[in-house]
């Protein structure tokens, strides 16, 4: 049973790639450090959960946009990823 949700998990997070910017941002990341597909969707599917969790603790709805603020008020290393993906 918590094989299957992880695997649920992954799949979602997989989905998650070509519709936001960050997500592909992130995992396009995990693969120039070198990981391979599979570890690169666990790692994307474990950063992606919590979002999903935070918004769920603190009641309010999902906002990628709120999201990508948040990671520029912290200088985050995903923004340089991101600014060097093709548009």
């Amino acid at each position: 049973m918590e094989l299957l949700l992880l695997e649920q998990i992954e799949c979602r997070a997989a989905a998650w790639i070509p519709r936001s910017f960050w997500t592909q941002a992130f995992y396009q990341g995990c693969r120039d450090r070198g990981m391979r597909h599979q570890a690169a969707l666990r790692a994307l599917a474990f950063k992606w959960i919590r979002i999903p969790y935070r918004c769920w603790i603190d009641r309010t709805p999902c906002n990628e946009t709120r999201y990508l603020l948040t990671l520029r008020k912290r200088q985050a290393p995903l923004l340089k990823i991101a600014a060097s993906l093709p548009t």
